[in-house]
């Protein structure tokens, strides 16, 4: 989902003290952190830091992969 969300916005980066980071991964990880913090008030759900881990290292993944896309994208435009 990040990696389709920071294509849609075609790169679109936001500034967080001196690294850049997709505005598409910056909303992913907002919304899956926010769903997997209310686990803790659903009784047929548990919260799990494990799965917390694998999704942000799922948007790290999805980052890394759409900045190579722009980057061999932009190589071949010049």
């Amino acid at each position: 989902m990040a990696q389709l969300l920071n294509c849609a916005m075609a790169g679109r980066t936001f500034g967080i003290g001196r690294s850049r980071w997709q505005l598409g991964g910056l909303i992913v990880t907002a919304v899956m952190t926010i769903e997997e913090i209310s686990q803790i008030w659903i009784p047929s759900r548990t919260f799990d830091f494990g799965d917390l881990a694998a999704n942000y290292a799922g948007v790290l993944l999805a980052e890394w992969r759409a900045r190579r896309a722009m980057v061999r994208r932009s190589s071949t435009i010049d």
